[in-house]
């Protein structure tokens, strides 16, 4: 379910903050530069006339032709899922929310240590993301350490495709990986021609090493996705006190600039290219440089990122619903949903980050479960009061009158499924009945939860022309 874009509820940024902010994003691209070692980005950024220092090989580009980039690129464009009405629009001024991405440990329920990542959670938790009705996109959650490296970008997204029809987004080790993944989605697609007009595949490309240095391999596969008109989300991590200023003023200053570069990289390529940027705009803890994705910080950060990509109206990606807690405890559910609440008003247009925690590195059945019901809860706030006259109810209260009730009204008969937000694992019953019930705790509940998900709910199969077509194609897939 999409949210509209409410016009500022939050906004952490004055509109003189913005200006200021974007004024000297654009000083350090034409003053300081970016680090280009790549020669293919090299190639890209001197043919658009930016400026070529060669013995710090950095790249210095011109505010006018940043301005053009944002200007003339592509604002709006379609991200689809197998099955249309998981369809997901970007540049329309709706807010989606995504699962979290690349965390390299999964908690078993009841312990304390993370295990390694096997394919087997990766299909699990993509099996859960089908089936929750708040989570808009797939983003893959984890990355398996039991597939060899050389199969393993295949093997990934084979699981996300075939156990789940949301729109999905991964990445890829190299462009081998990356032509593999597509041709996979033009087999499911039907044809390179389908795969065109509806996209089922968005490549993250992690192609800054901040602070403002092109990832040569990364951006070489960027480059490569959109060519081949593959969505495309560029994604930097720049950190106050580590790998950006402390300050969170600077830290967005070194966000925006380094994004603005993937903007100006991408309208190189084509103009018409569907490219997303954005990231995780964090902090590190002065204590030991740590990412701390619990911090009020962190919200500040990427809610301010947020309000950037509403005032210069590209399509972005913001990050919330992190949490810095070892297991889902009283700390997980403050962090996410202090985050979660306040990147979403300030309109971020695609919100990542659900159902991670322990600082990004850890996933479970239970988080995402917990963080769907967050995100479900946030879009309820978000979607605000609707005022009508059919939602006055003057004839219901006219109706029922002094001393009456309204339970059995036509009134609320109509109106309480849709005013109303119904929890999957939220406790709100008496207290004699939740120790009727083993008076069990929420992260309890949600793995009970997860697991009848698990037992019950059967993602929409590929045909199984399409299985054979791929498995024909790529004999390395793993049989799931």
């Amino acid at each position: 379910m999409a949210l509209k874009i409410l016009n500022g509820p939050y906004n952490p940024l004055t509109k003189k903050d913005v200006e200021i902010i974007y004024s000297n994003a654009l000083k350090v691209l034409s003053e300081i530069g970016i680090c280009v070692p790549g020669d293919d980005a090299k190639k890209i950024y001197r043919k658009l006339g930016c400026r070529f220092i060669d013995e710090k090989q950095t790249i210095h580009i011109d505010s006018k032709l940043v301005e053009k980039a944002l200007k003339d690129s592509r604002k709006s464009f379609l991200l689809s899922g197998r099955n249309s009405s998981h369809d997901v629009i970007i540049g329309k001024g709706q807010i989606y929310f995504t699962s979290g991405g690349a965390a390299p440990g999964y908690l078993m329920h009841n312990e304390k240590i993370p295990i390694s990542i096997k394919l087997t959670e990766l299909i699990k938790l993509t099996r859960l993301i089908d089936y929750l009705p708040y989570i808009d996109i797939c983003h893959r959650m984890v990355e398996p350490s039991d597939i060899p490296k050389d199969i393993l970008d295949v093997n990934k997204y084979y699981a996300c495709v075939k156990n789940t029809t949301k729109h999905i987004v991964t990445s890829v080790s190299d462009v081998d990986g990356l032509k593999k993944i597509i041709k996979i989605a033009e087999i499911v697609a039907g044809s390179k021609k389908s795969l065109n007009e509806k996209p089922l595949v968005t490549i993250v490309c992690c192609w800054m090493i901040s602070p403002l240095t092109l990832h040569p391999k990364t951006t070489s596969i960027a480059i490569e996705a959109i060519k081949r008109g593959v969505p495309v989300e560029f994604s930097t991590c720049p950190m106050s006190g580590s790998t950006a200023p402390v300050t969170l003023a600077g830290t967005l200053t070194q966000f925006l600039a380094e994004i603005l570069s993937a903007k100006v990289l991408a309208y190189g390529i084509n103009p018409d290219a569907p490219v997303i940027i954005g990231g995780v705009p964090a902090i590190s803890d002065p204590s030991n440089l740590r990412f701390s994705s619990g911090a009020p910080e962190f919200s500040l950060l990427n809610s301010g990122a947020a309000q950037l990509g509403r005032f210069l109206n590209y399509p972005n990606i913001v990050s919330a619903a992190y949490s810095d807690d070892k297991m889902m405890g009283v700390q997980a559910g403050y962090e996410t949903a202090l985050s979660a609440l306040s990147v979403a008003m300030a309109g971020g247009e695609i919100i990542h980050g659900y159902g991670l925690f322990d600082s990004a590195m850890t996933v479970s059945a239970e988080s995402i479960i917990i963080g769907n019901e967050i995100a479900g809860m946030v879009k309820r706030i978000v979607n605000g009061i609707t005022v009508s006259n059919g939602k006055i109810g003057y004839d219901a209260i006219k109706r029922v009158g002094p001393g009456g009730n309204f339970v059995i009204d036509e009134h609320t008969l109509k109106n309480f499924r849709s005013e109303l937000f119904f929890p999957i694992i939220s406790n709100r019953s008496a207290r004699e009945k939740w120790l009727e019930n083993k008076a069990i705790d929420t992260a309890e509940y949600a793995w009970q939860i997860s697991n009848k998900i698990l037992d019950n709910h059967k993602p929409e199969i590929l045909g199984k022309s399409i299985i054979k077509s791929i498995k024909s194609e790529f004999p390395e897939i793993i049989n799931i």
